[in-house]
């Protein structure tokens, strides 16, 4: 598939505001033809606030390792990324 560098920064910046209005952090490394590069942390508090949180996670909590399932699948999904490497 192709895409464009744009439209998955884009992408990843869409996913960061919402992460970060939970107290989680991401942070885009790197982004190449078949990889992401990404820093992230996870948070404990609920989003109860979350518009959409089937859309977003499930269960609706953002610790580390869920959110990091949760842009892996959704990276392969919308620009068939194989790799996500999380520092």
């Amino acid at each position: 598939m192709q895409y464009s560098f744009n439209q998955v920064k884009k992408d990843l910046e869409d996913i960061k505001t919402h992460v970060e209005a939970d107290n989680a952090s991401m942070e885009i490394i790197d982004i190449t033809e078949d990889r992401v590069i990404l820093k992230v942390k996870g948070s404990t508090k609920p989003c109860f606030d979350c518009p959409d949180p089937w859309k977003y996670c499930n269960p609706c909590m953002l610790n580390e390792d869920q959110m990091k399932n949760y842009i892996s699948q959704h990276l392969k999904t919308q620009f068939d990324i194989g790799q996500v490497t999380y520092t």
